[in-house]
């Protein structure tokens, strides 16, 4: 990116963010629900090309950005070998929350977290027979497929089957036909 394009870009940054529609959408970016490489590209009107250069090269040298660098190293540590994206998000949360709050020592511990804590195991099993009943549709459906295009393969072979037969009793009659016309 040369000077011109920075310059360029650095008053496009200025420009967009001074928009109070576009403040207000940036107040309400929640980093859990949307990207920000769709955040940007809508916050940017066509006018703003070397701003949105300038975000697509600073998305993708990620490493050049510290607080995405650092989210990496913390994504890292929390991973286990099955853990799942939305264990890894709520991880996420936590980690992100005792820091907010200035270190675990810190974390004001409600009525509502204790009442969280204790309906975990009931709410874990709700989603578990909630993915089993998806799972259990998900198979009868594939079971449906798999019945119908037996079905049609059996049919498509009668058809087939049918339409030989038919064929051979034509030329048979045919010949019959040419045989008595002798």
């Amino acid at each position: 990116m040369t000077g011109l394009q920075a310059e360029r870009a650095h008053r496009s940054y200025i420009e967009v963010c001074s928009s109070s529609l576009n403040q207000e959408k940036l107040k309400n970016f929640d980093r859990k629900e949307q990207r920000l490489d769709v955040l940007w590209p809508d916050l940017c009107s066509h006018d703003h090309k070397e701003l949105l250069s300038f975000i697509k090269f600073i998305l993708c040298l990620f490493h050049g950005n510290a607080d995405v660098e650092r989210g990496c190293s913390v994504n890292k540590e929390c991973l286990v070998e099955n853990l799942k994206e939305d264990s890894l998000i709520a991880q996420r949360l936590v980690y992100d929350a005792v820091l907010a709050a200035g270190g675990v020592e810190k974390v004001l511990i409600t009525d509502k977290m204790l009442q969280m804590v204790r309906n975990s195991y009931s709410v874990f099993r709700e989603e578990l027979q909630k993915k089993k009943a998806e799972r259990r549709v998900e198979s009868g459906v594939q079971k449906n497929k798999k019945r119908v295009a037996a079905l049609v393969k059996e049919l498509e072979e009668k058809k087939r089957r049918l339409l030989s037969d038919s064929l051979t009793e034509a030329s048979l009659l045919q010949e019959k036909i040419d045989a008595l016309k002798k």
